[in-house]
């Protein structure tokens, strides 16, 4: 298969100079602003999060194979599965290494420079492309599986899910995994999340969780586009290896917490680590692993 990137000018790639104008603030933030703002220090935000248990690229392959008009049969050689906001490549990695053996080409797409240079580091075997959801470079009917991992809220949108269903191939696939604490399990993690909704519904985002996972009205608006099949969804657990600090970087390198003045972000800060201290080590207890909620929402296109 050729690669993608040909099919992309050379002027899509990260190519921002030092002198470039600093953007202008604004009442009204793009999704693209906020997450620029948020995620500037790619390397301090990769070293905070734990990545992704291979799973969660085994489930998603697995739900591929149980769809039969796209992807069983005889003539699908050199598929291609495009992701979404990959970041600094976390998820990237596990699925590249769950689709080793298979006849899947994993394309990864990035639109902001600061993770962009991270991920390239990090895979710098693995094609990344620059782009967000609403504006894909690639023609129409090419790819037969769009996944992203974490970024379900800048992406709930209706121009990025006709965008998205546009480079899609009747039958293709959209998933969404999202790795998130099982709230379930340690009820203390809710009031951490609610205050990420809070703040990140400053800038127009919309991200909510209950014990089931997110829980805002993307899959009404992804249907209501007329592109996709129904919502299907499955789940597992599983456990992350953490102290209490390094939950507490890990909570404060969400997308969230900069969208709050300093003070702000201090008392978010505070309140993170006096949630942990009164439920382990002011308990008597030491933190040593988080479980998490690892889950897969997916359609496919008509």
């Amino acid at each position: 298969m050729d690669s993608l990137w040909n099919i992309v000018t050379r002027s899509q790639g990260f190519s921002a100079q030092e002198d470039d104008p600093p953007r202008q603030q604004t009442t009204q933030h793009s999704k693209m602003d906020v997450a620029t703002q948020a995620f500037k220090n790619a390397d301090s935000y990769d070293s905070a999060r734990k990545g992704y248990p291979i799973n969660s690229a085994k489930l998603f392959l697995s739900k591929l194979q149980e769809t039969p008009k796209q992807f069983n049969g005889n003539n699908n050689k050199d598929r291609t599965i495009l992701e979404l906001g990959a970041g600094t490549g976390q998820f990237s990695k596990v699925l590249v290494e769950a689709t080793k053996e298979t006849d899947f080409t994993v394309v990864s797409s990035e639109p902001l420079e600061s993770m962009g240079k991270v991920f390239r580091k990090s895979l710098p075997n693995v094609e990344l492309i620059c782009c967000s959801g609403d504006k894909i470079p690639l023609p129409d009917s090419s790819i037969d599986a769009v996944v992203a991992a974490n970024t379900l809220h800048y992406l709930a949108n209706v121009e990025s899910f006709t965008e998205i269903a546009r480079v899609l191939k009747p039958g293709g696939i959209l998933a969404f995994v999202c790795n998130y604490v099982d709230i379930q399990k340690v009820p203390w993690a809710q009031a951490i999340y609610d205050l990420s909704a809070k703040f990140y519904s400053r800038v127009g985002i919309k991200l909510s969780f209950d014990e089931n996972g997110i829980t805002n009205d993307w899959e009404k608006m992804a249907l209501n586009t007329g592109f996709y099949q129904k919502v299907q969804k499955d789940f597992f657990f599983h456990s992350d290896n953490i102290t209490e600090e390094e939950t507490v970087r890990m909570f404060m390198s969400y997308g969230a917490f900069y969208h709050c003045d300093e003070t702000e972000r201090e008392d978010v800060r505070s309140t993170c680590e006096n949630i942990l201290k009164e439920n382990y080590s002011g308990a008597g207890k030491t933190m040593t692993e988080i479980p998490m909620r690892c889950s897969l929402y997916w359609m496919e296109k008509k």
